[in-house]
């Protein structure tokens, strides 16, 4: 019952073509559930994870940053409680529909009313290839074609998702495993990362500090907002004052003596383009999770005359001053040249500082130790957020030079082993593609060539 221009852009008319030439399945026939989520209460502490659009992106599926429900929200859920081989699907938000994420572990959670849950029947299709297929160039694009409502109302129905039709091929299996492989590889990624954590923790004792949990503490008037203009308890907690202290007693420097601190700036959407060539203007969604991501990106077109923004250098650190606080990413060879918005600053190294960029993000992003101070930092506005003069003193310790090397050896490792994941999954989205256009016999050839089989 769609008769407006944007379903029938000419881009889904070639597509349904293309499609209409391989046999296909419609989505309702291969899946035991499709649905949307209920829209549960949740509790202010870390319990069973309720996973919102803001944990799908890009085929994965990640449990940091999560809404949490009671174990009694959980148990009155059940129907809504995600398992293996799920795929969720973003259905609400102007340009958050269509976000796909494949469940690969087994943990307790549900998913919340802006997801939608598709559950193959795994003995009739790969769950893997299905997701391999959605985030394909055609399966998103089909998906996208969906959304239905005006700005900021954008939703997709369960009902559109199960009219979808499914690509169907003897290699599905091979394409599954690539995803499941892919994964595997990003844990290993995290892992790494993990260790690097660890290793920071150890050797500034921060892993046998028993932080307070007190959240009240007595100072007078001069110790508090005199000092520091701010009147919110939730700044006065001991366990900022008690983590401070504690990596006072080891040689340091304050943020702002061994880094630049700048913000970003605004600049047009008129401006932007999909042209990849051109420099790239990040967002504060193209630093999820701390790493950059190239996905969503936005690009500049020729009509963009540099001015005095901030152009991004190698091992510049990108920081969010609204809304997702304490999120930090480090600017790789790819991001050189690009662009900030104003909704995030830039930490650049000094010259001539003992302290290697990949230590400094690490120790930004570390639980319990640089991601406290964002915290403690933070002003709890009806969106977060926070100055860039306000992460100036933020204290920062000098390890040694081998403590460094070794340190900077896990995290190389981790952006490799996730570098190589990303390349599975897009040699899975190909393998699709190829399929599709070329035949099934096509992407045989592109599956055996690859040096991951």
């Amino acid at each position: 019952m769609r008769i407006d221009s944007e379903f029938f852009a000419t881009k889904y008319l070639q597509i349904i073509d293309t499609l209409s030439h391989v046999r296909s399945d419609k989505l309702s026939k291969i899946t035991t559930w499709i649905t949307q989520g209920p829209n549960p209460s949740f509790v202010d502490y870390k319990n069973i994870p309720c996973l919102t659009g803001r944990n799908i992106c890009d085929g994965r599926v990640t449990y940091e940053d999560a809404d949490y429900v009671s174990d009694n929200e959980y148990n009155n859920y059940k129907r809504f409680q995600i398992r293996p081989n799920d795929t969720l699907i973003t259905l609400k938000g102007k340009g958050s529909i269509g976000k796909i994420g494949f469940v690969t572990s087994n943990k307790m959670a549900i998913f919340s009313r802006n997801i939608g849950v598709v559950r193959p029947i795994k003995d009739v299709i790969d769950p893997a290839y299905l997701n391999a297929y959605i985030l394909s160039y055609y399966g998103h694009n089909m998906v996208l074609r969906g959304e239905t409502g005006g700005t900021g109302q954008s939703t997709l129905t369960c009902s559109y998702i199960k009219s979808l039709d499914i690509p169907r091929f003897n290699i599905e299996t091979e394409i599954g495993a690539i995803i499941r492989k892919s994964e595997k590889v990003l844990q290993d990624a995290k892992c790494k990362f993990l260790e690097a954590e660890h290793f920071l923790a150890n050797i500034l004792s921060v892993d046998k500090l028993c932080l307070p949990t007190d959240n009240t503490a007595v100072k007078l008037a001069s110790q508090s907002f005199k000092l520091t203009d701010r009147l919110d308890a939730e700044y006065y907690q001991p366990k900022y004052d008690e983590l401070k202290h504690h990596l006072m007693q080891y040689e340091y420097k304050t943020l702002s003596e061994i880094a630049y601190i700048y913000r970003g700036d605004l600049i047009s959407e008129n401006l932007y383009c999909e042209d990849a060539t051109r420099p790239a203007y990040i967002r504060g969604a193209d630093i999820s999770s701390n790493i950059l991501l190239q996905d969503k990106c936005v690009y500049l077109n020729s009509a963009f005359v540099p001015n005095k923004e901030i152009k991004c250098k190698k091992n510049d650190l990108i920081f969010a001053l609204i809304g997702s606080v304490g999120t930090v990413a480090r600017v790789t060879d790819e991001f050189i040249g690009s662009y900030i918005s104003n909704n995030l600053g830039i930490i650049r190294l000094k010259e001539n500082v003992d302290i290697s960029a990949e230590y400094l993000h690490l120790f930004l992003t570390a639980k319990n130790i640089g991601s406290l101070f964002f915290e403690q930092k933070e002003m709890r506005t009806a969106q977060p957020k926070i100055a860039p003069k306000d992460i100036e003193d933020f204290i920062i310790p000098i390890i040694s030079d081998d403590q460094q090397r070794h340190l900077i050896d896990l995290i190389q490792t981790s952006f490799i082993l996730r570098s190589k994941s990303n390349e599975l999954l897009n040699l899975a989205k190909s393998s699709v593609e190829i399929a599709i256009e070329q035949g099934e016999d096509r992407a045989v050839e592109l599956l055996n060539q690859s040096i991951w089989q």
